[in-house]
């Protein structure tokens, strides 16, 4: 995925210790996409350490255990909030900050073309404390486990980095980890945690002789999409087969190949003129943030449909990077009624 023009290893595309690995969470509540209303912090601990949940949480409250050490048996890594609670309690995540870290850019001063993309956080820069939790769409959450930097962060739920305790990361194994985020859904709800996991690697280096001989191939899963009485939320799902073609790579070297992830996804959706397959030059316009990509490398785009969206044919187009190709998939149809 793309940060603020960084390009990250998504947790399912086999990230190396030493990559910018993209530590990232969505939240859905009924079924849409939901901005909790603190999402507090996001701490990693090595699984094997803590294969059980009652390792690093506390039976009576259900939270991260207080006292917890750190290094590699205990806290590893600590995303800690991006702004400051006392400034504006309401918004604890408002970008805001004090201390050496100020002043962070917020959506406010940022050019109105640019809001759309640091809506409530600030934005990224690679760095030995970059270690906040940033917005990238609603209910998209991430986190960068730089291992490129010295990076630290701030273990403690309740404050910004400046005002915790440090923890330098130590997340460098290769070896399985466990994020933990710990959010609070709504204004008076309970801090409750969500437990993820993800994997660091130290064999995703190759060494080619001869250039790559790929195909790719795509397919849009459905075909027909319905309009509902009100506004409606439908995922376009687009799966993408990779196949390496080298006769003189092992197949062990073509799985590892295959099992990198697709970067930088768009899409471009079109009107098709009636009663041919040709596209309009109607685009309806989409939203790179909202794109998403499964560890398989499937593309899922929300596509709103309203009362007075057009019935008819539509064709999309999904382009994305693998590697150094940049791919453009044929054109896939779909119908609205």
């Amino acid at each position: 995925m793309q940060l603020n023009d960084y390009t990250l290893i998504d947790r399912h595309g086999r990230p190396s210790v030493g990559s910018k690995v993209a530590v990232r969470t969505q939240f859905l509540n009924n079924g849409q996409y939901f901005d909790p209303f603190d999402v507090s912090a996001c701490t990693i601990f090595a699984r094997l350490a803590n294969a059980s949940p009652s390792s690093v949480l506390d039976p009576a409250t259900q939270q991260i255990k207080t006292g917890l050490s750190l290094g590699p048996t205990g806290v590893v890594m600590n995303f800690g909030i991006s702004g400051d609670p006392g400034l504006d309690a309401l918004n604890p995540h408002n970008g805001e900050s004090v201390g050496p870290l100020a002043p962070y850019v917020t959506s406010q001063n940022l050019p109105a073309d640019e809001q759309e993309d640091h809506p409530w956080w600030p934005p990224y820069v690679p760095g030995n404390q970059a270690s906040g939790i940033f917005r990238v769409s609603e209910g998209d959450y991430v986190c960068v486990l730089d291992g490129e930097v010295d990076l630290s962060g701030g273990y403690n739920l309740n404050y910004p980095y400046q005002n915790g305790v440090e923890v330098a990361n130590s997340a460098s194994a290769a070896t399985e980890y466990i994020d933990v985020w710990t959010v609070k859904l709504f204004h008076d709800s309970e801090y409750q945690v969500f437990i993820n996991n993800f994997t660091l690697y130290n064999d995703t280096f190759i060494a080619l002789t001869e250039p790559l001989l790929l195909t790719t191939s795509n397919r849009l899963v459905n075909k027909h999409l319905n309009m509902g009485p009100n506004s409606t939320v439908q995922d376009l799902l687009i799966t993408t087969e990779l196949t390496v073609n080298n006769k003189n790579l092992t197949q062990s070297v073509k799985n590892l190949i295959q099992d990198y992830g697709i970067q930088n996804p768009d899409i471009d959706i079109w009107r098709v003129v009636e009663g041919t397959a040709l596209p309009t030059n109607e685009v309806i316009t989409t939203t790179k943030g909202n794109i998403r990509v499964t560890s398989d490398n499937t593309i899922v785009y929300p596509l709103s449909l309203t009362s007075s969206s057009v019935p008819g044919t539509y064709a999309v187009q999904v382009y994305y990077e693998f590697l150094n190709q940049k791919i453009q998939s044929q054109l896939m149809y779909f119908t609205v009624t």
